[in-house]
């Protein structure tokens, strides 16, 4: 009998590295939102520093100057938490489709995959009769030879 050839292995290899392309993108784009992550958590940071620094200075008393300073910078880190946020979430937005783009291929994989198994056990099943098949005609042809 002829070899197990499945008619679509190409179609098969093509998904899988598509799967494995976009498990590359999608690692890159967590990456990606764990440096902003990082970035907020930094700003924060900064923030909360700045703010005990001030409230510092106003127990023992500061001039207006300087503690309006120190509410300009506050807010101008407010804007900027709040800019880097927006990043934030518009990096998961873009990490959660490429997920979705990569389990949606995954599964078209995975379906082409179980239908190359399911060939394949086929085709050992009509290996397996052609053998039966072989062994029976060649016990009958030496019953019939006697």
């Amino acid at each position: 009998m002829k070899q197990f050839r499945f008619s679509l292995e190409k179609v098969l290899e093509y998904k899988q590295e598509l799967v494995d392309g976009l498990r590359v993108e999608y690692g890159v784009c967590m990456e990606n939102v764990r440096r902003q992550e990082a970035v907020v958590r930094e700003r924060k940071l900064r923030r909360a520093q700045i703010n005990e620094e001030c409230r510092e200075k106003e127990k023992s008393g500061i001039p207006i100057t300087e503690a309006r300073m120190y509410a300009m910078q506050l807010e101008a880190l407010e804007r900027e938490i709040a800019a880097e946020q927006r990043r934030m979430t518009q990096l998961r937005i873009v990490a959660e489709q490429k997920r979705e783009e990569m389990v949606a291929m995954r599964q078209e994989a995975s379906a082409i995959d179980k239908l190359r198994e399911k060939k394949l056990t086929q085709y050992r099943s009509e290996v397996q009769k052609s053998k039966e098949k072989a062994i029976d005609d060649l016990v009958c042809a030496r019953l019939y030879c006697r």
